[in-house]
């Protein structure tokens, strides 16, 4: 010391770094860095990339931008997250189908999106015209898809069991889902339609294309009912009525009592028992008349016999016909004595003949009551070509049928 002295001594503020970084440079970054003195004042911001957003810094606080003050050397790391958007999903129409994978997904994410359809619909595309399904979706943002479904088309086949005795409008035809057709199955003269193979028995019946269906139509002969009536129940009895198919025989008989005697059916048959090919409904009475009475303008005979009808011929006890009887102007007995038209029916060289039978509709049929053919012509006679030998009928326009034996 050689002299009072003094000194004063110089301090300075420290320095003090105050550094922001990012979790993932991918997702955003932090701008605010500085050095600065102690006790200065610094502001971090995190700004987030696109699909991205600050959630925290790495001491949880949620400040941004946020400022600190340099009280030591400051190292902040922002924490970014995903950004979360929408897949909105929806259907064309409930009716036609449902869809799978909406929901809040985080950017960049695939999802798996799925449209399913209702019975009857198929799936067609979504509404930016993408047609897989399922379908993957990278999330970049809200997204909303519509499933758009068609209807189905479906073909629905016909057939008959049985096509000689019936038909249907057609064998196969296609259509929408819940679109409709009607259809008929025609069964030919004497048969009848029974029902469907799903014991549906509508004709016509509308089907619905709801599916790929196969149905086949029934067909029946026709059945007739016989009744047999007495025109008097003190003459006697009566029985064989019944039910038969058509063309199927049928035998009916009368019983008289005593002081009576049977005379003919109703049709004029006087064949007792009486047995004839059902080809409709029938109501047969006998009649009988007491002994000794008389048939006025009445004249019954058998198959074959021509007779013209005269006066009156009294009945005093049985008469037998054994041979054929011709009396003038014919008349022709058909099957069974069934009285026809007035006109000829034979075979001839393995055909079915017909004479007298102009203007009428003519019909051939098998045992079966099956028809083989039809013919109305002016000229005559009618000839018939036959498959085989055997029995046949002849109609001619409403009367009874007659039964002829063809051999070839």
């Amino acid at each position: 010391m050689t002299q009072d002295t003094l000194f004063v001594a110089i301090f300075a503020k420290n320095q003090y770094t105050v550094t922001g970084t990012t979790n993932d440079s991918v997702k955003g970054v932090v701008s605010g860095n500085a050095t600065v003195d102690y006790l200065d004042r610094v502001t971090l911001t995190a700004t987030a990339n696109y699909g991205y957003h600050f959630a925290y810094w790495n001491d949880y606080n949620t400040y941004n931008p946020r400022t600190v003050v340099a009280t030591g050397n400051i190292n902040l790391i922002a924490i970014f997250g995903f950004n979360q958007y929408a897949i909105n999903l929806s259907a064309d129409t409930s009716i036609h189908g449902y869809v799978y994978g909406a929901g809040m997904y985080n950017y960049l994410s695939e999802r798996t999106i799925r449209a399913s359809a209702n019975y009857g619909y198929y799936f067609v595309q979504w509404n930016d015209g993408n047609t897989d399904n399922p379908r993957t979706i990278t999330l970049t943002q809200d997204t909303q898809f519509v499933a758009q479904f068609a209807k189905n088309t479906y073909t629905l086949e016909f057939h008959s069991a049985d096509s000689s005795i019936g038909v249907v409008d057609t064998t196969s035809i296609s259509g929408e889902y819940l679109d409709s057709v009607l259809i008929h199955a025609t069964a030919i003269p004497h048969y009848h339609f029974v029902r469907w193979n799903d014991n549906n028995t509508d004709n016509p019946r509308r089907f619905v294309f709801d599916g790929n269906h196969a149905y086949t139509a029934y067909f029946a002969i026709d059945t007739h009912t016989v009744s047999v009536q007495i025109d008097n129940l003190a003459h006697g009895m009566v029985g064989g009525s019944g039910i038969r198919e058509y063309g199927q025989p049928i035998t009916v008989w009368a019983e008289r009592y005593s002081d009576y005697q049977f005379t003919h059916w109703s049709n004029g048959s006087t064949h007792n028992p009486y047995t004839f090919a059902v080809l409709q409904d029938m109501e047969l009475t006998a009649f009988f008349v007491a002994y000794g009475e008389p048939w006025q303008d009445t004249v019954w005979v058998y198959d074959t016999t021509y007779i013209t009808l005269t006066d009156t011929i009294t009945l005093h006890d049985t008469i037998t016909i054994h041979d054929t009887i011709v009396i003038h102007d014919t008349i022709v007995v058909g099957i069974d004595g069934i009285e026809t038209i007035n006109a000829k029916i034979y075979q001839r060289n393995g055909q079915v003949v017909v004479e007298g039978a102009e203007g009428n509709m003519v019909t051939l049929y098998d045992v079966n009551g099956r028809v083989l053919a039809t013919k109305q012509d002016y000229d005559m006679p009618l000839r018939f070509d036959v498959p085989a030998t055997g029995t046949y009928m002849i109609k001619i326009g409403n009367a009874p049928a007659r039964r002829v034996v063809v051999i070839r």
